[in-house]
């Protein structure tokens, strides 16, 4: 059973550090206002620069294909709908690590509007380690040598 009295001294410093956080994601969205504020201003000139620049980026980033000015206007949805998305990441094998292998992990959101359907937000994380494994991530271009 929970002893809440055990517990109760520490939830004035998890209160605390909400308040901290909050106030600093606040931060964080005044901050990223201003610069959204100051790219509306500048967009040609950041697009060239992000031309001139990209192959020197450490990762890919996306382009707008139109004006950030642009918003759009749509109806309310009269009927229940879902929005899904995924995204993946690795960690590629190094020999510098304690075990050879390699990770793939497949990220899934399913959201349900209207429905009164729970949300789906999970992963799916697999870890290859075979030897045949090793060989067939060089066939998908995930480098074993790094």
């Amino acid at each position: 059973m929970l002893n809440l009295v055990k517990i109760a001294g520490q939830m004035g410093g998890m209160s605390e550090q909400m308040l901290k956080d909050s106030k600093h994601t606040s931060a964080k969205l005044l901050q990223a206002q201003a610069l959204f504020a100051k790219l509306i201003v500048n967009q040609e000139q950041r697009s060239l620069q992000r031309e001139q620049w990209h192959s020197a980026l450490a990762f890919t980033c996306a382009a707008p294909v139109e004006p950030l000015t642009n918003s759009t206007q749509h109806d309310p949805f009269s009927q229940p709908h879902t929005v899904i998305a995924t995204d993946g990441s690795q960690i590629a094998p190094s020999r510098h690590e304690v075990a050879y292998c390699y990770l793939i992990n497949i990220g899934r959101v399913a959201l349900h509007y209207g429905c009164g359907s729970y949300p789906l937000l999970d992963s799916i994380p697999e870890v290859y380690y075979q030897s045949e494994d090793l060989y067939i991530a060089r066939q998908w271009n995930i480098p074993t040598e790094e």
